[in-house]
Formats: C-alpha cells, sequence, structure tokens
C-alpha cells in the first residue's frame, strides 16, 4: 500500500518512485475535499483560490519534497504518541507548529479555518482511512493536538516563523496573518 512504501521509503527500506509518491491523489479528490472543507465552515473560497495560487508553479519536486515532509511530522507525532508525550508537551507543539508551516506553504489558515483542516483529519473517510493505516493512535491524537495548539495560542499570530511562512507566497497575495 502506499501508506507501507511511505513508510519503508522514510526508513530507506523502499524507493518511491513518483507515481507511488501520488498514488491515489486526483484533481476530482481535490474537489471533493475543497467541498468538504467548505461544508463544514471556517474555510472560505478565498482560502482555496489562494492555495491554488501558492501552488500554481509547483513542479512534482516540490510536491515530493513537500510530502517527505509531512511524512516527518507524522513520524515524529507518532513517535511522541508511543512515548508518552502529552498534546501540552513542548515538542509535540513544536511538530504541529512544523504541520502549520507546512500548511501555509500551500494557504494561510486561520484559527477557524486550522481547527475545520483538524476536523476533516478526523471526519474525512479518506484521512480517516489515512491517519488510521499510519497509527490507529494517530487518528485522534493529529486532530486534538492541533486543536491544542490552537488555544494555547491566544495571541493575535500564531507564533510562527512568520518570514518563514509568508516568504513561499508572493507579495502580490498577502494579506493580514492574524488568527
Amino acid at each position: 500500500s502506499l501508506i507501507n512504501n511511505t513508510i519503508d521509503y522514510l526508513n530507506g527500506d523502499h524507493m518511491m518512485n513518483i507515481e507511488e509518491i501520488f498514488e491515489g491523489f486526483t484533481e476530482e479528490k481535490q474537489k471533493h475535499y475543497e467541498a468538504h472543507l467548505l461544508s463544514q465552515g471556517g474555510v472560505d473560497k478565498q482560502m482555496l483560490q489562494q492555495s491554488k495560487r501558492n501552488t500554481m508553479h509547483w513542479t512534482k519536486a516540490d510536491w515530493t519534497q513537500h510530502k517527505i515532509a509531512c511524512d516527518k511530522v507524522h513520524e515524529q507525532l507518532i513517535d511522541c504518541i508511543h512515548t508518552g508525550k502529552e498534546e501540552k508537551c513542548p515538542q509535540v507543539q513544536a511538530i504541529i507548529q512544523v504541520h502549520y508551516d507546512l500548511t501555509c506553504k500551500i494557504w494561510t489558515p486561520d484559527k477557524k479555518a486550522y481547527s475545520a483542516l483538524a476536523e476533516l483529519y478526523s471526519s474525512h473517510a479518506d484521512f480517516v482511512d489515512f491517519y488510521h493505516q499510519l497509527d490507529p493512535k494517530l487518528l485522534t491524537s493529529m486532530p486534538r493536538r492541533i486543536r491544542s495548539r490552537i488555544t494555547m495560542n491566544r495571541c493575535s499570530l500564531f507564533s510562527i516563523n512568520v518570514s518563514r511562512c509568508l516568504a513561499c507566497i508572493p507579495a502580490s497575495s498577502m494579506r493580514s496573518r492574524v488568527l
């Protein structure tokens, strides 16, 4: 399966070709995920358009690099789960911060939209299957840890490296990043 191949790839046991990396992901699925996010609220059409603008020139290498970084986040969270690190642990929050930074490369969600993304992970069958295959505990842990990050940050901005997050967004599409 794609999940097992990805894990083997991360462990250095299997080389994946570009087709395997994007196996099962289609334009139709993307539209389905977007419709699901829109129906939940928290995400609007402008946010989805921003994601398309931000990634329209991405190459397969860019997408592959992004996927590898996301896989690393998942791997680190699984390790935290199995070593008993709580949601509010600084190490866990740092990992969720990396997840948020990776998300910002595509679109910049405010607190409500980031919460909707967490809900997508735990409510959409594709994501439920994905997280369950990685580790059944990650299925409930990932959204909970994202929500914890949102709750812990009561300031006006996520404590993100704003310049790094905004560096990947064209200046012409910049707007306030207040969460």
